[in-house]
């Protein structure tokens, strides 16, 4: 005698198949990010390469990481100026950390090619969070501004100096002088001849014995032709 199977056994494997097929089919969830207990704060501090406090603000899409610039209330450890980016990667599945804008965070934050970078596993935390990080960690210090934040006195322009204009200058011979002024500061062509005629006729007054005019030529042939006259 032939028995059937049970009804219910059945009705059991006509679950499972579909059950199985879909689990088999469906994709895999993304790994979430796993990290470890964070140190104590100083030793966090110890393994950052920055600590500072600062404002968050609104943060901007890199690719696949996010930039949030923060303005730096107080330092802990390392140089970060009045204002600081911190990188970090745009998905939390890959430990990337999301900063509230507006809010105050306690950062560890450690360099990576040239930036600073955090993500989930650091000990960063709100403010308002880390009064056992404040008490180990001291008051901190104010930030410097850096040169290109504070300004630079390379590039301010020195203040223009005047041309001095020099003095009016006045010449004269001994015996007859003469004196030239109310001339053009740009007038040099005429200066000089004006300063040739004047050599010119000083010359001749002394080659005649003074300013007076030359003798006339009466006086010259007396001269010649009387003996006494030449002594």
């Amino acid at each position: 005698m032939q028995t059937r199977p049970h009804r219910s056994h059945a009705l059991r494997l006509a679950w499972l198949v579909p059950a199985v097929l879909l689990t088999c089919s469906a994709p895999r969830a993304a790994r979430a990010c796993s990290c470890t207990r964070p140190p104590p704060p100083l030793a966090a501090a110890d393994e950052a390469d920055v600590v500072f406090e600062g404002r968050a603000e609104a943060p901007t899409t890199e690719g696949m990481r996010l930039r949030t610039n923060f303005e730096v209330l107080r330092t802990f450890k390392g140089d970060t100026g009045t204002r600081v980016d911190v990188l970090t990667m745009s998905s939390s599945a890959a430990c990337g950390r999301r900063y509230v804008p507006g809010e105050t965070y306690l950062v560890y934050a450690f360099a990576t090619k040239g930036a600073l970078a955090d993500n989930l596993c650091s000990r960063t935390r709100r403010s308002s969070e880390a009064s056992t990080d404040f008490a180990m960690l001291g008051e901190g210090l104010d930030p410097e501004p850096t040169p290109e934040q504070g300004g630079s006195v390379a590039n301010v322009e020195p203040p223009r100096i005047a041309p001095e204009i020099p003095p009016a200058v006045e010449t004269g011979r001994r015996g007859c002088s003469a004196s030239v002024s109310g001339l053009a500061h740009d007038a040099g062509g005429l200066l000089g001849a004006v300063g040739l005629l004047l050599g010119v006729a000083s010359r001749r007054r002394r080659a005649y014995g003074g300013c007076s005019s030359p003798p006339r030529s009466h006086d010259v042939v007396r001269i010649v032709r009387d003996p006494a006259a030449r002594q």
